[in-house]
């Protein structure tokens, strides 16, 4: 289903300060019921017993004459699987707001945050100890590190899409830049709602984009690990937002050896898909330039044409690359 309402902004491009100020325990639990409108889901929680199916037509964004349609079925363990392997990368239980008390979870704490110092070495005991001392602070996070995690777990569990789109592709005889259109217009034409890592109910009254997301009509599903959707997750519920959307159109361009990164904005808080290949219709396109190269964008939201970018957050010095092409990251300083 097409659904073509401007979007605010998105879940996972702000997670790095949830993270922050759930760490420093900041997150306070006060806020204003009678304002609240009602959710029919606090959680993301469905339950899934299984073949999991989906079908859609849709148009080509720059050729909206030229339709497609498919249908993926996937097995609901893959689903399982490709959603709890993101929790498990998780530092934090987000419905209490405190540290996972597990050795996985210190280990994505040593990685995920950027320290003062080198903690690799470091027991759950001693960063417990020497962050309570302040002896031991964040002083960023690596923004495209769980997305690079999500690529390395789930692109080897998408041959149900892989099938469809290589169907499409025999079918329509189309060129690699026409490909890659197809395989983006079908992303943009997924419905859109809000995973949170935080409470939705609390946060409409808390945060901004919140409140604006779920007021335009749109889903907001609680206490998702790091706010986005994983590869298999996200086509398992057919439903999400900027970054699980880059995260997905990422994996499956880089596995047709496309040259892509994934962008991030926190001052638009936004996620879009950058791609080394040049526009073929979109006057004066938007790029960003990484390792000497022009990647365009590519707005996952809604449809829209390579190198197109609403003018509100068009401003290429506010965007950089989460995750690049060789699956370097980039880190996100606490103070800009």
């Amino acid at each position: 289903m097409s659904n073509n309402k401007e979007r605010g902004g998105c879940g996972g491009s702000i997670v790095f300060f949830l993270f922050f100020i759930i760490i420093r325990g900041c997150i306070s639990g006060e806020y204003d019921r009678s304002s609240t409108p009602d959710f029919d889901d606090d959680s993301d929680e469905i339950e899934i017993i299984g073949p999991i199916s989906h079908s859609l037509e849709w148009s080509d964004s720059e050729h909206p004459r030229k339709r497609y349609t498919g249908t993926v079925k996937l097995d609901a363990l893959d689903y399982y699987s490709s959603k709890n392997y993101k929790a498990s990368c998780s530092p934090f239980d987000l419905t209490d707001n405190e540290l996972k008390n597990s050795s996985n979870g210190m280990e994505c704490l040593k990685e995920y945050l950027v320290w003062n110092k080198n903690i690799s070495n470091y027991s759950a005991e001693r960063i417990i100890s020497d962050f309570e001392a302040e002896i031991l602070y964040p002083l960023g996070v690596k923004s495209g590190w769980p997305y690079k995690k999500s690529y390395l777990h789930d692109k080897s569990k998408l041959d149900f899409l892989y099938s469809m789109f290589n169907k499409i592709q025999k079918k329509e005889n189309l060129t690699r830049y026409e490909f890659a259109d197809m395989i983006t217009s079908y992303v943009q034409n997924i419905e859109y709602s809000l995973p949170w890592n935080g409470d939705c109910k609390e946060d409409y009254n808390n945060v901004e984009m919140v409140k604006d997301l779920v007021d335009q009509g749109y889903d907001c599903y609680s206490y998702v690990p790091f706010g986005y959707y994983a590869p298999v997750e996200f086509i398992a519920k057919f439903t999400g937002d900027c970054d699980t959307r880059s995260t997905l159109v990422y994996t499956i361009l880089k596995h047709y050896e496309y040259d892509v990164v994934i962008l991030g904005s926190q001052y638009y808080g936004h996620s879009i898909l950058g791609v080394n290949l040049t526009p073929l219709k979109t006057y004066n396109p938007s790029y960003k330039i990484h390792d000497r190269k022009k990647y365009y964008v590519w707005e996952l939201t809604a449809p829209s044409a390579l190198g197109r970018l609403d003018p509100s957050w068009n401003d290429m010095r506010h965007w950089k690359v989460d995750l690049d092409n060789e699956l370097d990251y980039s880190i996100i300083t606490y103070i800009e």
